[in-house]
């Protein structure tokens, strides 16, 4: 009965805005809801979403460095209320608080690093930046083991970005739930330091 009242609707036209979303929906999947199981149409829906974000991550900067998730839709083991796991997927959707996209907790907004550009360098601010190259760091990221996990990964995959070697960091290498949230408060630390590098310009 539901599928010949859907029926009915989609023959009407776009008139309706639920339909309007049916269209699109269809659009999307490629082919026909009608033609297909609701688990079929979950498992489409479910597809394209993966699609587009995989798409949405090549095409913005901001968000580069997020990994892609083993299992799509479902919360990962290493997400839950500790600061650690809020700075983790802070860094993964490109949104530290460095002042790159809105103020800061400095009340300053930023282009390009400000502790680079004291030192004479251009350099775009971005969680890359900040956590693998900037100066400001550079003994800290010694310190937490975060220099020696670039190396290793350039060992293993020559030619690889900052950007992938971020992402691998954030967990695309596999690492267990208590190593992610140790790299959590790592990024913390770079994070802390980095802002009071840049306090005192």
């Amino acid at each position: 009965m539901v599928l010949n009242c859907m029926k009915e609707l989609l023959e009407e036209g776009d008139a309706d805005p639920w339909v309007r979303d049916i269209c699109q929906i269809e659009e999307e999947i490629r082919v026909p809801i009608v033609d297909l199981s609701l688990k079929e149409v979950s498992k489409r829906i479910a597809k394209a979403a993966a699609e587009y974000v995989i798409k949405a991550r090549e095409q913005h900067e901001s968000v580069g460095a997020m990994p892609v998730p083993e299992a799509w839709f479902r919360l990962p083991m290493h997400v839950d209320d500790s600061w650690s796991s809020r700075i983790i997927n802070q860094c993964r959707s490109g949104n530290l608080l460095l002042g790159n996209r809105a103020k800061n907790r400095l009340g300053e907004q930023y282009k390009y690093c400000p502790w680079c550009e004291e030192t004479g360098r251009i350099q775009r601010l971005s969680e890359v930046h900040v956590i693998l190259e900037c100066g400001a760091n550079s003994s800290l990221r010694r310190r937490l083991s975060i220099l020696a996990f670039v190396v290793c990964v350039k060992q293993r995959q020559a030619g690889l970005s900052n950007l992938r070697i971020l992402r691998e960091y954030l967990g695309q290498d596999g690492a267990m739930v208590g190593v992610l949230k140790q790299r959590g408060r790592a990024i913390s630390s770079m994070v802390e330091c980095w802002f009071q590098e840049v306090a005192a310009i």
